[in-house]
């Protein structure tokens, strides 16, 4: 199917503002991550996330069963945190805390925050694939940002050649 011009400048500004918003609900993330108090004698069952394990899942989202506690959704800090920033700045895609986190950050990570319990290695561990996330999508801004200079250049070739079939008519 053959998008007319407007029609992609459209899709290239939603995603690019979408992309965008997402960037900063990560930021805002990022600096609740590195605020929260740590928790030395954190639960067993919270794995600290393992620096550059499976970082980068966010260019492929995956669905992960997480573990989370017996008593409802996660509701420490920093999943109301991942909620109030990340997730309300992307589209609504149903997933609860623990599958958003899982799918963006990888499960150990969403285990980590949903358990609510963070030592300084699992903080520095979710910083790094919290700047994963973060580069991805300043990249994926930049792309997009060339792709909306490539329509505009076309956007002025057809008018120029619009102008001449017009000079040359009358």
């Amino acid at each position: 199917m053959a998008l007319t011009l407007a029609a992609a400048r459209r899709a290239v500004e939603t995603e690019r503002c979408e992309t965008a918003a997402e960037r900063d609900g990560f930021r805002r993330f990022r600096t609740a991550v590195a605020r929260a108090d740590t928790d030395p004698s954190r639960a067993p069952d919270a794995p600290a996330p393992t620096p550059g394990a499976d970082a980068g899942v966010t260019r492929a989202r995956m669905v992960t069963t997480v573990q989370t506690p017996a008593s409802g959704p996660p509701n420490s800090p920093l999943a109301r945190a991942y909620r109030q920033s990340v997730m309300t700045a992307g589209a609504d895609t149903g997933e609860s805390v623990a599958e958003h986190l899982a799918a963006e950050l990888g499960p150990d990570a969403a285990q980590t925050v949903c358990a609510g319990s963070l030592t300084p290695e699992g903080r520095r561990a979710l910083v790094e694939r919290v700047d994963v996330a973060l580069d991805t999508r300043d990249s994926f801004v930049s792309l997009l940002d060339r792709e909306r200079g490539s329509l505009g250049a076309v956007e002025r070739g057809c008018r120029r050649v619009r102008s001449e079939l017009g000079r040359v008519r009358s």
